[in-house]
């Protein structure tokens, strides 16, 4: 006769790392870490080379902005979008008497 025993054993202590799975808490992890690396680069780049700081921020704010208006607008040069003018034809009034 063939006999099976099938056991499981569940072990939990108060030290989990169930937080570091959590994606909010690694995605706030990811920001906090790239915002200082962000800051040192910017302060060793301002410190080395001040006008690739100011040409890259002047590229970021164009191309920011030139996706603003593609979004608003639903062209990145509005101004040059040819609108169609409708005419508008006036009815004669007719006074009765």
């Amino acid at each position: 006769m063939a006999q099976r025993t099938v056991s499981s054993v569940s072990v939990s202590s108060g030290a989990d790392l169930g937080g570091l799975t959590d994606q909010n808490v690694l995605t706030l992890a990811g920001l906090a870490v790239g915002c200082v690396t962000l800051g040192g680069g910017a302060f060793v780049a301002a410190a080395v080379a001040p006008g690739h700081v100011v040409g890259g921020t002047l590229a970021t704010a164009t191309l920011l902005v030139g996706g603003h208006v593609k979004k608003t607008t639903g062209s990145y040069l509005p101004f040059l979008k040819k609108e169609e003018l409708t005419s508008v034809t006036e009815t004669p009034v007719t006074a009765l008497a």
